[in-house]
């Protein structure tokens, strides 16, 4: 009985040519640069005259860009530096994203995509007004995020404590000490203490959180949109 050899190892897939676009016809290498200018925001026609793509090429790769953007915001709560957790508690705009957003807003849309790319006809729906100012509130929110204490402000907790604690003490210096609200005047000195002391332990938790932001190591906002765009590109390509 003749003897079987080993059976043959099954061939490795092939690698795909490029593991951030399917069915792309350009190299990996070349997605990447064109990421990076838009990353950048370096205008079409030098990614174009860099890259050797054509600027058609490159304006509706950026338009990928911008659309996943979008996407990984709604799907990963620490994308962008966690723009998602600062914006947004439980599917309501927080006050300060309504800020970070009317801050995005003061460049019309219009305005920041005839500064970047040629019109050439293309007629821009809802859904590309709306890439355009996630993409400005985004880059905006990575420059904050850079900075040290850029993303520290006092809370609503503090805030409402310190309220609460500006009308006690106007009461109490508006108060005539008689012999008649003596108990109510001792009970609003002590409710003003109390609140003291819980101000002075909120403040130091978020003087404590500011601190730890505050070192955390510098990393470019440019380099942020890159790193996390790359990262949403590898797990599910465009």
């Amino acid at each position: 009985m003749a003897r079987r050899g080993p059976k043959p190892k099954p061939k490795a897939k092939p690698r795909p040519k490029n593991r951030y676009q399917r069915y792309s016809k350009l190299s990996e290498a070349k997605f990447l640069e064109v990421l990076k200018g838009f990353s950048e925001l370096t205008v079409s026609n030098q990614i174009a005259s860099k890259t050797r793509i054509s600027e058609k090429t490159v304006r509706e790769l950026n338009w990928k860009l911008r659309f996943r953007m979008m996407d990984a915001i709604m799907n990963d709560r620490n994308v962008f530096q966690g723009i998602r957790r600062y914006m947004f508690d439980e599917g309501k705009v927080l006050p300060r994203g309504k800020r970070l957003l009317e801050d995005a807003g003061a460049v019309d849309p219009m305005i920041l995509y005839t500064m970047l790319h040629r019109l050439d006809g293309r007629r821009l729906t809802e859904r590309h007004y709306s890439a355009l100012m996630i993409e400005n509130t985004v880059r905006a929110y990575c420059r904050m995020a850079g900075q040290p204490f850029g993303l520290f402000e006092m809370s609503d907790e503090l805030k409402n404590t310190y309220k609460i604690i500006r009308d006690t003490a106007d009461g109490l210096a508006k108060a005539e000490v008689t012999a008649d609200n003596m108990q109510e005047y001792a009970a609003l000195t002590a409710e003003n203490e109390r609140l003291l002391k819980d101000a002075e332990e909120v403040l130091d938790m978020e003087q404590r959180i500011a601190v730890a932001d505050a070192h955390r190591s510098y990393i470019s906002p440019n380099q942020i949109i890159y790193n996390d765009l790359r990262k949403s590109l590898s797990k599910n390509p465009i």
